[in-house]
């Protein structure tokens, strides 16, 4: 069985292969958003729920293990305190496994915001569209739109 160490550091790696996943599933997001693909989009929503309720429970299940060793060790579970209780080869994959998943946070922030920016882009856009079509549907006398369609005929 792995020491605690140990442990902490395959939970690292698997944290880090799920938010590489997530960034993946969002950028496949965005993507779908730019082609308007409704049945893509639903399936990446449910996709990335089920990654999400994944990262979180990694996420627990990291902390736990963080606090056992601190416990151990009589220090804080931070990553310069647990360092200091661990071999020079656990100390470097630790580094290692924490820079990577700083990094794939900082990924997933920035698909996020990415998506953020076409969904606001897509819902000025449809403000801009309805509010085109109330202008078009209720201008002043027999100029209304609605209306001037009603005596157009169409020959074929």
């Amino acid at each position: 069985m792995p020491d605690s160490n140990s442990k902490l550091n395959e939970i690292l790696e698997y944290e880090n292969e799920c938010f590489s996943d997530l960034t993946d599933l969002l950028k496949d997001l965005c993507y779908a958003f730019k082609k308007r693909d409704k049945n893509s989009i639903d399936e990446l929503f449910k996709e990335i729920n089920d990654i999400y309720f994944e990262i979180q429970t990694t996420e627990r299940e990291r902390i736990e293990t963080a606090k056992i060793i601190a416990a151990k060790n009589g220090c804080t579970p931070k990553v310069t305190d647990l360092q200091k209780y661990m071999t020079p080869l656990e100390q470097n994959e630790f580094n290692s496994l924490t820079e990577r998943l700083s990094s794939s946070i900082k990924n997933v922030k920035r698909q996020t915001a990415i998506i953020s920016s076409i969904i606001e882009q897509h819902g000025i856009y449809a403000a801009m569209m309805l509010s085109e079509w109330q202008r078009l549907s209720s201008e002043k006398g027999n100029n209304n739109i609605l209306k001037l369609s009603e005596n157009i005929e169409f020959k074929g």
